[in-house]
Formats: C-alpha cells, structure tokens, sequence
C-alpha cells in the first residue's frame, strides 16, 4: 500500500492511533493501528510531496516535513485540518538546504534545527514576519557539512551526528 517502498522515516502519531511514514513519495503516507492498513494523506492542492526524511507532530492539526533532492522542497507545514500544504521559505539565497533537508529537530524554545547535506540552518519562524534564519557548516566547528540527524539534550544543547562524528 506504500506509494513507495524507500522508507526514510515513521513516527508513531502523538494524536492519532497511526504511524507517520516517510517515503520517496509521492504523497505522504502513513499505517493506521485501526484497520491495520497503509494509506495516503489525501491533499487539496495537487503537490505530491516527495523525499520526506523527517516526521514531526507539534499538534492535533499541524505536521512538519523535512524533505530533499529533486522533487522535495525542505521544510513543508501540513495543515491536516484543511489538508494543504506550505513551503517554508528561508528568505536566504545564500541557503543551499532549503531543498536538501535530511532531518530535523523541533526545540523546546520552538526553533527547528534542519540538517542537511550543505551543514546545519537555525529556523525561527515568526507570525507574519520572515523566519530568522541561520546557517552552520565547518567554519562554525560543525565536525562535517553532511548531517544526519540531530537531537536536543535535557541541557538544550543540540547534538549533530554527521560523516565525521558528533558535534555538540
């Protein structure tokens, strides 16, 4: 029942009795513990999203998406209320991981750390106002620009695993 058998992620829903799962696309598919099924999100707008690396609920009627390579667009805001789409725009030109994200990490002070095969982007996003966006590589003390995976500790410190090891 998958659109795809690349799985990339899942997540099990804080919300709803299913399993968030993430796959080369298209559509954005998940596995309900109720009928035992897979199925796909339905969309009102034609935009299948694609390459979906990272799954993240913050509640009831939004989910986050970090997607990449061709035919994903970085980080994407799922209203499951209205069913539609947002690409979130970094307003930076000089920002290669707008469209390359590979994961992401959500904090506790609400500001998404997007991994990538161009370094770590900072995102606070604001109501009304352009995100506040920066961007980490090497240069920063990143041990490698390939990054994987990215966690916050109890501390709020944020740990990268990259090809090269761990960064705090």
């Amino acid at each position: 029942g998958l659109s795809s058998d690349r799985v990339y992620c899942f997540r099990k829903s804080n919300y709803y009795p299913w399993v968030w799962i993430g796959t080369e696309g298209p559509g954005l598919s998940y596995y309900s513990l109720v009928d035992k099924k897979v199925h796909t999100m339905a969309s009102l707008v034609d935009t299948k999203i694609r390459y979906v690396h990272a799954i993240r609920e913050v509640n009831d009627s939004t989910l986050w998406m970090a997607t990449t390579g061709r035919g994903g667009y970085g980080l994407v805001r799922f209203n499951l209320l209205t069913k539609k789409y947002e690409f979130i725009p970094m307003n930076n030109a000089g920002n290669r991981a707008v469209g390359d994200v590979l994961c992401m990490c959500y904090s506790k002070d609400s500001t998404f750390y997007l991994g990538a095969s161009s370094g770590m982007t900072q995102m606070k996003l604001h109501s009304g106002n352009p995100a506040e966006v920066r961007q980490y590589s090497r240069i920063d003390g990143i041990k490698n620009d390939m990054v994987h995976g990215i966690l916050e500790d109890s501390d709020g410190c944020v740990w990268l695993s990259t090809n090269k090891g761990l960064t705090k």
